[in-house]
C-alpha cells in the first residue's frame, strides 16, 4: 500500500489525510502543531544558508584585504554579493513574520 503520512501510516489510518493540514504545513499526523511551521523552517533553512554563504564571502574580503597586492576587483564582486545577500536575507526575514503570523492565526491568537 502506498505510504503518505510523513510519519509513517497506512493512508487509511492517518488523519493527515482527513484535511487536518490544508496545505498549511502546520500540522503533523493526530493533528498536532509544529512550531515552527514546516514554512518556517523552510525559511529558516534559506536564512541559513545565505548566513554560511555570507561567513564564506566575509573570510575572503578579510583575506583579500590582508595581501595589499590582491586584486581590488574581487574584493568589489565579494562585496556586491554580500549586498546580495543581505537583500536576500532581509525579504527572507520578512516572509518569515509573515509565516509565523499565519501560524498565529492558525492557532486563533491573532
Amino acid at each position: 500500500m502506498n505510504k503518505i503520512c510523513e510519519l509513517d501510516h497506512q493512508p487509511e489510518d492517518c488523519v493527515c489525510l482527513e484535511g487536518g493540514n490544508q496545505g498549511h504545513g502546520t500540522t503533523t499526523c493526530g493533528g498536532k502543531i509544529t512550531i515552527p511551521s514546516l514554512d518556517e523552517q523552510h525559511i529558516l533553512a534559506k536564512i541559513r544558508v545565505i548566513q554560511e554563504e555570507a561567513r564564506r564571502i566575509k573570510k575572503d574580503i578579510l583575506a583579500v584585504d590582508r595581501l595589499a597586492e590582491g586584486p581590488r576587483a574581487d574584493v568589489k564582486t565579494l562585496r556586491n554579493r554580500l549586498e546580495v545577500l543581505r537583500q536576500q536575507r532581509a525579504d527572507l526575514e520578512n516572509q518569515r513574520v509573515r509565516a509565523a503570523e499565519e501560524r498565529m492565526r492558525f492557532l486563533g491568537h491573532a
